[in-house]
């Protein structure tokens, strides 16, 4: 499975700092479990949901 394809089954749940590391992470819903994943790949999860979103509202805009 390719990293576009993995992102977009997840949903971005909180951000931290690891402490031990002093690395930004983010929580992530992957479908089945909570997962932790770098601060850059929720990101892109969440410019995907985004995009998404904003695709949606342009239909309903045009349709209407």
């Amino acid at each position: 499975m390719s990293y576009e394809q993995k992102i977009k089954v997840m949903q971005v749940l909180r951000f931290f700092t690891d402490k031990l590391t002093g690395d930004e992470c983010a929580i992530a819903w992957n479908g089945t479990e909570e997962i932790c994943i770098t601060e850059d790949e929720a990101y892109d999860i969440m410019a995907i949901e985004q995009a998404k979103q904003d695709a949606y509202e342009l239909r309903c805009k045009i349709e209407s």
